[in-house]
């Protein structure tokens, strides 16, 4: 018990809590601590941006130099680089995207006795004297040519007639492959050549009448 005066009383013991002065000094305390939080957390995100501008790779960035004093030499590389791709292209008979030439035979007299190969008697495009144009460039070490007739025949109306009585020749420059076959073209690199095959049909065995059709697709494939 406080005997600091004859009341029993001191000043001190007058003194009452003040609940607006409470209030007021929690709010300071809340304030307080949010800023410092806040102030911490984006100390810590601006470390974090210079640290990541440092370490990732600068892609945009260009190779630079200084130099100081009388014949002072600064020096700075830029590299390049240019990507050549692998390409082919390849042509039979008309020089149009799309276009499919046809080489025809009409077979009069006889049908099978003939005793030579029988030479293109019309057709369209290129194709119409049986003689088409052949090209092929690429910048490949080697290209294969392919042929592919889905089946080996020409369709009749009651018969068929094996692609093999068809016969392909070629100038020399670029080789004609057998219906159904392929055959390596080594290019050496960058290639450009043209050449002709030339096609005959084999009149030595008889069918029925009517008309035969078929179609080989060529291909030309790098490695």
């Amino acid at each position: 018990m406080c005997n600091a005066s004859q009341s029993g009383r001191c000043g001190l013991c007058t003194l009452r809590p003040n609940p607006e002065f409470i209030q007021a000094f929690y709010f300071l305390c809340v304030e307080t601590f949010r800023d410092a939080k806040q102030m911490k957390l984006n100390k810590l995100l601006a470390t974090a941006i210079v640290t990541a501008g440092v370490a990732m790779p600068q892609f945009a960035a260009a190779d630079s130099d200084e130099a100081f004093g009388a014949g002072a030499t600064a020096s700075a590389d830029l590299d390049f680089l240019i990507n050549i791709e692998q390409f082919v292209f390849f042509r039979v008979g008309t020089d149009l995207a799309g276009s499919v030439d046809r080489v025809d035979w009409t077979i009069t007299g006889t049908p099978g006795t003939s005793p030579a190969p029988i030479a293109a008697t019309g057709g369209s495009g290129d194709g119409s004297d049986g003689i088409l144009t052949i090209e092929l460039r690429t910048n490949a070490a080697t290209v294969t040519l392919a042929s592919s007739t889905g089946g080996g025949v020409l369709n009749g109306p009651t018969d068929t007639i094996p692609f093999t009585d068809i016969n392909v020749s070629d100038g020399g420059t670029i080789t004609a492959p057998g219906f159904d076959g392929n055959t390596v073209i080594a290019t050496a690199g960058v290639y450009a050549a043209t050449d002709s095959w030339t096609y005959s049909y084999n009149d030595d065995t008889e069918y029925d009448p009517g008309q035969y059709t078929g179609t080989s697709t060529y291909t030309a494939a790098t490695p």
